[in-house]
């Protein structure tokens, strides 16, 4: 700031101030002059005398304005708290001073330093100001250093104790996704976490370091925690069992020691270390010894040391026998136990099952006779008896006797003896004529009878043949055999079977069988021409074949026997076979014998047709009258030649007399007789006449064409090629009227007056050819036309690809058009001509390229009868406009705004019309060529469609195709979380076609500035409880966008807090008053931790939390509470330290003097813990009487009388017992 030029005048004086070019610029005493700019300037100032005006001399002032001096001081970095000091030389120019933070100091040799951690975490002004020696111009640069703070570190879930062979753990710093974990037993992660394995950290106190580096200020800073890792407990030695080995019945409880090892406790198991655990009866306090209930069964017993990390390795174990009494054995037998007489030296003796016996004992006759062997279980072998004899088995061992098994049966069996008789009640019958049949046989010794078929015994009676037996088998009913069969009785024992030698011998007849066949050799014969034939029959059965000739019930008989032979019969006869038995006749199996008869000669052969046009018929009829035979036989070439193939014929009667066969294409006789395999008749013929087909001509001439009407009187007509029979000539059509009928070429008629047209074709009886024709021109004398029209109203050059004209009026032979205004100019020649009538009066031609005059006259033929008058028309061509746009400025997106730019071209004229159609039902016209702008609201393929409209009514258009692309649908999930919990947002968002290719999340944080994130399924911690609204934008790879905002809420914690007295006595309630608290919601659950090593107590809402609890062993304690809120979000555990103090040990002692004196004196005896000592004494004698003192005396006024005498004593914390 340029200060102010001051002046003091004489009173009675204003003070005037002019600048250096003498103009007033103020007046007063102190001028402001405004200058900034630096330089020196002149002013002066001068008196004037209020009332008469008088000036004064001037007096010259001089204000020299000086440039502040120009100082530089460089931008500082951000640096951390713990950084080295930082040397504050930089402003320019040098020698200026440093101000502005506390973390500034100047040393002793002048210097300025910046020392963070002075400063403190914070933004700090660092302001140089200099002082210019010549000047005295000062002038300041200020910049700003950042110093951030260390960052917190923390390992959030480090336990205090870890056992060795526990399970490998992930540990988190409070950094997600950051820093680094060291230390015994630690892999790390990478990502903020690490895998702690107690095996690898090994026994003992464990360091784990966690250190993190900011990711925005790269400040670092690391903790180091502890914990503990313990082993596992020693394994017991041996086990000492009180009764190892006891009977069933044992009623007494027996004692297991483990003995050896260490741990908190030891666990006890039967049958496997691991398995169940005995039921306990009795136990101490030292789990090492329990005392148990007899087992009933022989037991392992397994015990292992356990703490609360795990157990021993290692289980002993041992062995209680537990002997029953034994089991009678399940069976017994012998083997073998049918023995034949003198046969077998030995038997052996079995038993399957019982148990618990050490001596398995055989006795003979009963269970007490006399003992045949003992054994440990396996068989016993003894010498075979002479005659039956009964065993019995029992089990012995330490504990008594089982009862015996039944008895065992061993029986000698004595030699067999042959029947002596046998015979049946029938030894003939037809068979199924009987429905039983018994055989007996005598005599002999055995068990039973055995029925063989064969001597030998090889083959028994099935026991599905026998109906009924009795006892010994020796008379059985059985199904009766259906064949012949002999029987024979066998005598049997276990031993043996005798017989063989006496036989019952049934014989059975069978029903005849019909023959499987019957034929003739020869079967067929010429009528005379053999002498025999003979019969054979083939398969069936019986005793005797019998011929019949006729029929088989009542034909004629002609004998028995196969291979009969019969004289030939005159004519076809059936002959008949059959079987007969005793049991019956079969039925009859039937042949013939064929005869020949001779054949007569036929009278005619008749046609459907003789006479045939040449491909007019595909078949014909022939049928054979008169005659006699098996079939007709044909011919084509001659009697008796090359017989007609039946194969290809259309139809045939069975007897061939009538057949249907191709029709012939040339004149063909055929021939027929009839046959027999014997002989044939003589033929009769009948003859077809095939007639040619006409053929067309080629072509016709005249012999005059082209004249002027009236100037010929005749011409001549010639017919070329063809053939037939006459050539019919025709006018106007081939249907027209006949003008001449000629069997030569050539017609001759009046000339016509008028051009007329001929036909001609050649005809048959058969058909007529289809016509040729000749145009005779006679053409008339032109007529002037009237103009030409033309169909199409709007030529463009787009839409119209040929035109239409007309002429229109006059007449002549035909009409010549021309491009141009004049008649011969420029003939439009005749292949681009599409005439549209006879004579050229309406034609169709290739649209000009551009504008054009068309002219057209009436001629005549080859222009020998003139020309008429020309007549002419302008055609107009206009150039079509061209529609063109494109898409621009947007994606292909739902409801995103598309540019729609046309650039199209106009074509003849100007655009007068724009018609969009962008697919989707949206149609807009407009007038001028713009931009358009539409956004799709629904995806899929679109269409998009241009069509411009020129001047004069052309139209062009055009059509880009395009897909929209549906949106894609945000949205995203979180896991509820409480304060100082990251929140794992989850995204959920779906895309149609494309994958999501980006995620914009925003946690609206107003406590960061760090509250965003691009990943797809982020956390993000917040600091402060609330609601948040979290916005959640995609985009997929087509750059289609979607948003979605959801609120989420962050629960604060609740605070764990309990009140709490500081110290109890041992065995005395301590009440416990929660004072826990929590903003917004409701505490759900207390977990209490008293600190002596007891369960935690876990209470529930709507229970009370406030507690009491007891405390067994006096000691000091960490008393815990940690609540719950009802979102599962957890305060931090509160923490109190409580005093249990010990109690007395309350007794006394009496010196009774009451039977000299009547007075007692009660001594106390109670013991005090260190540290303490005893306050109070209460005495109640039990008789109404109390006392207060120490050692007090009482006496009792009854006697005789037990007393029960209570005394109190307190210490001096207040603990208390007592004693009766």
């Amino acid at each position: 700031m340029v200060p102010n030029l001051n002046a003091s005048g004489e009173v009675g004086f204003d003070l005037n101030w002019y600048d250096s070019d003498g103009n007033w610029v103020y007046t007063g005493s102190s001028y402001a002059t405004g200058l900034t700019d630096v330089g020196v300037y002149t002013f002066t100032v001068t008196q004037t005398h209020t009332v008469t005006s008088c000036e004064s001399e001037a007096t010259t002032v001089t204000l020299s304005i000086q440039d502040l001096p120009n100082i530089q001081l460089p931008a500082f970095s951000d640096v951390c708290i713990y950084d080295f000091i930082i040397y504050l030389n930089t402003g320019t120019p040098a020698g200026g001073t440093y101000t502005g933070s506390p973390g500034i100091l100047m040393m002793p040799n002048g210097d300025y330093i910046f020392h963070p951690e002075y400063a403190g975490p914070g933004i700090h002004d660092i302001i140089y100001t200099y002082i210019d020696p010549d000047t005295d111009c000062q002038n300041i640069a200020i910049q700003t250093i950042t110093v951030h703070d260390r960052p917190v570190v923390a390992i959030t879930d480090l336990n205090e104790v870890y056992c060795v062979s526990g399970e490998e753990v992930i540990l988190h710093g409070n950094h997600p996704g950051y820093g680094n974990f060291s230390g015994s037993g630690i892999v790390d992660n990478g990502d903020g976490t690490a895998q702690f394995n107690p095996a690898d950290a090994d026994v003992g106190l464990i360091e784990i370091t966690y250190d993190y580096s900011d990711i925005v200020t790269g400040c670092y800073n690391e903790v180091i925690d502890t914990t503990i890792v313990e082993g596992p407990p020693e394994s017991v030695g041996i086990i000492d069992i009180s009764d190892p080995d006891i009977c069933v019945d044992f009623s007494g409880n027996i004692t297991l020691e483990a003995v050896g090892g260490s741990g908190t406790w030891v666990n006890w198991f039967e049958n496997s270390c691991g398995g169940n655990s005995p039921e306990i009866l009795t136990s101490n306090e030292d789990s090492t010894i329990i005392t148990i209930a007899a087992p009933e069964v022989s037991t392992y017993y397994y015990a292992q040391w356990e703490t609360e990390c795990g157990v021993s390795e290692i289980c002993a174990e041992d062995y209680i026998v537990v002997t029953p009494f034994p089991t009678i054995p399940d069976t017994a037998w012998a083997t073998p136990n049918i023995v034949c007489f003198e046969d077998q030296d030995s038997i052996s003796l079995f038993i399957i099952g019982g148990n618990y016996g050490d001596i398995l004992e055989w006795t003979q006759d009963s269970c007490t006779g006399a003992v045949v062997g003992q054994t440990d279980g396996d068989p016993l072998k003894i010498i075979t008896p002479d005659t039956t004899t009964k065993y019995f088995a029992r089990w012995i061992n330490i504990c008594g006797e089982s009862s015996c098994t039944d008895v065992v049966n061993v029986r000698v069996i004595r030699p067999a003896e042959e029947v002596v008789v046998a015979n049946p009640d029938s030894n003939y019958f037809c068979k199924n004529t009987l429905s039983e049949l018994e055989l007996r046989s005598f005599g002999g010794k055995g068990d039973s009878i055995v029925w063989y078929y064969d001597e030998d015994g090889l083959y028994p009676v099935p026991a599905d043949t026998i109906i009924s037996f009795n006892a010994k088998r020796d008379t059985i009913l059985i199904v009766p055999p259906t064949i012949s069969t002999s029987y024979y009785p066998f005598q049997a024992t276990p031993c043996e079977q005798i017989g063989g030698s006496v036989s019952i011998d049934i014989t059975v007849f069978h029903d005849p069988i019909a023959p499987d066949t019957a034929y003739a050799y020869p079967a067929a014969v010429c009528f005379g021409a053999t002498d025999s034939v003979t019969l054979i029959a083939e398969g069936g059965d019986g005793i005797t074949l019998e011929w019949y000739q006729g029929s088989c019930e009542d034909g004629v008989f002609l004998g028995s026997g196969n291979d009969f032979k019969v004289f030939p019969p005159n004519f076809t006869t059936a002959y008949f076979a059959k079987w007969v038995t005793p049991c019956g006749i079969s039925a009859c199996e039937e042949t013939q014998i064929e005869i020949y008869e001779p054949t007569s000669n036929p009278d005619l052969i008749e046609s459907d047709t003789n006479n045939i046009c040449a491909g007019n018929l595909s078949e014909i009829q022939l049928t054979m009258i008169g005659g006699s035979g098996d079939s007709v036989v044909w011919y084509s070439d001659a009697c008796n030649g090359t017989p007609l193939d039946p194969s290809l014929f259309y139809y045939q009667s069975p007897m061939r007399d009538t057949i249907i066969i191709p029709a012939p294409t040339t004149d063909t006789t055929f021939f027929g007789n009839w046959a027999t395999l014997c002989e044939a008749s003589e033929c009769v013929s009948i003859d077809i006449l095939v007639f040619p087909q006409p053929i067309i001509m080629d072509s016709i001439t005249a012999s005059q064409n082209g004249f002027c009407s009236g100037s010929v009187a005749e011409i001549s007509l010639f017919a070329h090629g063809g053939e037939g029979s006459l050539i019919s000539w025709r006018e106007g059509s081939c249907d027209g009227p006949e003008v001449g009928l000629t069997d030569g070429s050539i017609l001759t008629i009046p000339s016509p007056t008028d051009t007329t047209v001929y036909y001609a074709s050649w005809t048959t009886v058969c058909a007529d050819t289809e016509c040729d024709s000749i145009q005779i021109n006679v053409p008339p004398t032109p007529v002037d036309p009237v103009g030409i029209s033309i169909q199409e109203s709007l030529i463009c050059d787009n839409v119209v690809d040929s035109i239409t004209l007309y002429l229109e009026g006059g007449n002549g032979y035909e009409v010549i058009w021309f491009y141009g205004p004049y008649c011969g100019s420029d003939t439009i020649p005749a292949e681009a001509i599409h005439s549209l009538s006879i004579k050229g009066d309406s034609i169709r031609i290739a649209r000009p390229a551009q504008s054009q005059v068309i002219t057209a006259n009436w001629a005549s033929y080859e222009g020998v009868c003139g020309s008429s008058e020309c007549v002419s028309l302008d055609v107009f061509v206009y150039e079509a406009p061209t529609a063109i746009y494109s898409i621009v400025n947007g994606e292909s997106c739902m409801n995103s705004l598309l540019q729609f730019t046309p650039t199209s071209l106009a074509g003849t004229g100007l655009i007068t019309n724009l018609n969009w159609n962008y697919g989707d039902g949206t149609v807009i016209d407009t007038n001028l060529q713009v931009d358009m702008f539409h956004a799709y609201e629904a995806a899929g393929d679109y269409t998009s469609q241009l069509i411009v409209t020129n001047t004069y009514g052309c139209e062009d258009t055009t059509w880009i195709p395009l897909t929209i692309s549906p949106n894609p649908t945000a949205d995203f999930d979180y896991l509820a979380a409480c304060l100082g919990e990251p929140v794992q947002f989850t995204d959920q968002s779906i895309s149609a076609v494309d994958s999501i290719g980006n995620w914009m999340w925003f946690f609206n944080d107003p406590y960061s500035i760090y509250d965003t994130s691009t990943l797809r399924n982020p956390t993000y911690a917040y600091s402060q409880a609330g609601v948040y609204e979290v916005s959640l934008t995609i985009t997929d790879t087509s750059g289609c966008v979607d948003e979605i905002i959801q609120d989420v809420f962050i629960s604060p914690s609740p605070t764990s807090y309990f009140k709490l007295g500081t110290a109890s006595c041992r065995n005395v309630p301590v009440l416990f008053d929660d004072s826990s608290y929590t903003v917004n919601n409701e505490i759900g659950t207390w977990i209490w931790n008293f600190g002596d090593g007891s369960d935690e107590l876990v209470i529930n809402a709507p229970d009370d939390p406030d507690v009491s609890y007891t405390y067994p062993l006096e000691g000091n304690y960490t008393v815990s509470l940690r609540v719950i809120d009802t979102t599962g979000c957890a305060g931090e555990t509160y923490y109190q330290y409580f005093e249990v103090r010990p109690i007395p040990i309350a007794g006394f002692a009496t010196q009774d003097t009451a039977c000299q004196t009547g007075i007692i004196h009660f001594f106390d005896t109670s013991y005090h813990q260190p540290g303490t000592t005893a306050e109070a004494w209460s005495w109640n004698f039990d008789d109404g009487g109390y006392a207060y003192d120490q050692n007090p005396v009482h006496s009792y006024i009854e006697t005789g009388v037990f007393y029960d005498v209570q005394m109190i004593v307190t210490d001096s914390y207040g603990c208390s017992d007592s004693i009766t």
